[in-house]
């Protein structure tokens, strides 16, 4: 220890060309003993406004203010603050155009973390360009998350040199997409839904913002697909199982079937996730792109947020599970019935598919 921190222990009058340059150096000192660290307050001139103090603080320094709500909450976080008073504080010499270490304190009150898990610590948490460029390319070539993680795990020499945690890994490729889908993808499908519109009056999109003025919920439809719900739109499926776009957003279909048992697409969306409050608001546009026209029985897994959602938006339509749903929850969880030579399995999909029982109905229909 005292050979890696020969170098790297701060002292008054230490040097730094600027306060991110003193923020890195002392967040490494940090990693080297055992503890993280977090900006707390700084000054600013009065003159032009221009910072000239920084102090950088343990991030077990102080206390959580106590949420109002703190008295009602069954199983409140564990406090993880200790008042502890490690500091480092530096200033800005213009003369020199240096940050100067003006004051500096390492006596801890609790004890700091192993070398194998300061990895986990929130300041010591980050991607660098390269992790970055391996995240990007296992994610493009459909290598799962696990899978990915620990292929760069094993380049990195073990999960305690990653730098970064599972969730970490996975709020980058959020933030990434959502930046794509503001700058280019989201573009590029407004210009298309545009040119739809100016060449075909019928054509109907809607797109939903959130409180930022950004996408989140985009539904579309045409003049063929209007037309085929008018004629055949009385049973209605609505799957929200295709995830092969690479943001893995649901890409959601209203689809039926036509007098010749042929497929009929009615309507898609892209939806940004899988909330009441998303489901509401595309049953609503879907109903006002139809008219107004509900189907008679509409189709669907078994999704809490859709039930919800359609209770309140379609509280007359009769809704029913997909058939694909119970069969593949039986194979999950009564997988040990499907022996070679037991008829559970021909006796399950008959109880289903057969419509002269009267079960039918009942497994079918869930309000």
């Amino acid at each position: 220890m005292r050979e890696l921190t020969k170098d790297k222990t701060p002292c008054l009058s230490m040097e730094f060309h600027s306060e991110e340059a003193a923020y890195q150096f002392y967040n490494e000192y940090g990693r080297i003993m055992g503890f993280g660290i977090r900006r707390d307050y700084h000054s600013k001139s009065r003159k032009d406004g221009a910072m000239i103090n920084r102090k950088f603080v343990c991030c077990k320094e102080g206390e959580k203010e106590k949420d109002k709500w703190y008295m009602i909450v069954n199983h409140p976080k564990h406090e993880t603050r200790t008042k502890c008073n490690v500091f480092m504080y530096v200033s800005l010499d213009r003369d020199l155009s240096k940050w100067i270490v003006k004051n500096f304190d390492d006596d801890h009150n609790h004890h700091l973390h192993l070398p194998q898990c300061t990895h986990l610590i929130p300041s010591q948490r980050k991607l660098c360009q390269a992790q970055a460029l391996n995240v990007d390319i296992a994610n493009d070539t459909g290598i799962f998350l696990k899978a990915s993680r620990d292929l760069i795990s094993a380049l990195a020499g073990g999960k305690e040199n990653l730098g970064f945690t599972a969730e970490d890994q996975k709020r980058y490729l959020r933030g990434k997409r959502q930046q794509n889908l503001q700058y280019g993808e989201a573009g590029s499908l407004l210009r298309y839904f545009q040119q739809q519109a100016a060449e075909n009056p019928y054509f109907y999109y809607a797109i939903q913002l959130d409180v930022n003025e950004m996408i989140t919920n985009i539904f579309w439809t045409d003049h063929k697909m209007i037309t085929d719900y008018e004629l055949f739109g009385d049973a209605v499926s609505f799957d929200t199982t295709f995830r092969t776009n690479k943001e893995y957003r649901p890409l959601v279909l209203f689809t039926g079937f036509n007098h010749f048992r042929k497929t009929m697409i009615f309507g898609a969306s892209l939806l940004y996730d899988e909330t009441t409050a998303s489901f509401e608001w595309l049953f609503e546009t879907f109903l006002h792109a139809m008219s107004g026209k509900k189907s008679t029985s509409f189709f669907t897994d078994q999704d809490q947020a859709i039930t919800k959602a359609i209770s309140k938006v379609m509280p007359k339509v009769f809704h029913g599970l997909c058939t694909f749903h119970p069969m593949q929850n039986a194979l999950k969880h009564l997988g040990y019935l499907y022996k070679s030579g037991s008829k559970f399995g021909s006796d399950f999909k008959t109880c289903i598919l057969d419509t002269r029982m009267n079960t039918s109905s009942l497994m079918l229909g869930i309000l």
